[in-house]
């Protein structure tokens, strides 16, 4: 059974905003365009799960964030940066970054991070122009209920052809999902192609 890491709640007259965070071992981001090819579907999932069961009476439940945190111990080559403090500092706020998909909505990423206007300093790896810009790292509250919906609606589908006995080899050119696979000794699928 899988467990989410951390949810983080703010809550405000209008609405509970969600934040859900995924701790790695190792550096991850977490691409939207991933995520629309099914190809990176926890995140969106967990944050999707939770906000179907979190109930308050008279409040809107809404997707702030679905973000990975790096949890490694190896985040920068001390020697490079031995002469500096502030370099050492700035790289690694760079690397500890909450990275994923965010609300566009400055008000929220505030109470996420006070430093957001801060390049050097902020801790989102969204910047302020992300919310007046198109970024891939952004979305508005119903582009976040969609993608939220459909995924739920492709998990619904994989479930379904699983039932149904369904389990056609059509691994994603884009990502090596295979060299991570339990069955791999007993798939049909030539690892070398």
């Amino acid at each position: 059974m899988r467990k989410i890491d951390r949810v983080d709640i703010y809550e405000n007259d209008e609405a509970s905003y969600i934040r859900v965070v995924d701790y790695k071992s190792s550096s991850r981001t977490l691409d939207l365009d991933d995520v629309k090819e099914g190809l990176s579907l926890q995140l969106v999932t967990y944050l999707n799960a939770f906000i179907k069961n979190y109930k308050k009476e008279g409040r809107e439940s809404v997707p702030a964030a679905c973000v990975y945190f790096n949890l490694s111990d190896n985040i920068i080559n001390i020697p490079e940066y031995e002469a500096s403090d502030e370099k050492m500092k700035a790289e690694i706020i760079k690397k500890l970054r909450l990275k994923g998909i965010f609300l566009k909505d400055i008000e929220i990423l505030e109470k996420m991070d006070n430093k957001i206007a801060d390049r050097d300093s902020r801790m989102l790896d969204v910047s302020k122009n992300s919310v007046t810009h198109e970024s891939n790292k952004t979305l508005e509250k119903e582009e976040f209920i969609k993608l939220s919906n459909d995924i739920e609606k492709t998990l619904k589908n994989i479930g379904s052809e699983m039932l149904s006995g369904v389990v056609n080899i059509m691994p994603n050119k884009k990502a090596d999902h295979c060299k991570y696979c339990k069955y791999m000794s007993i798939c049909r699928k030539e690892s070398r192609l």
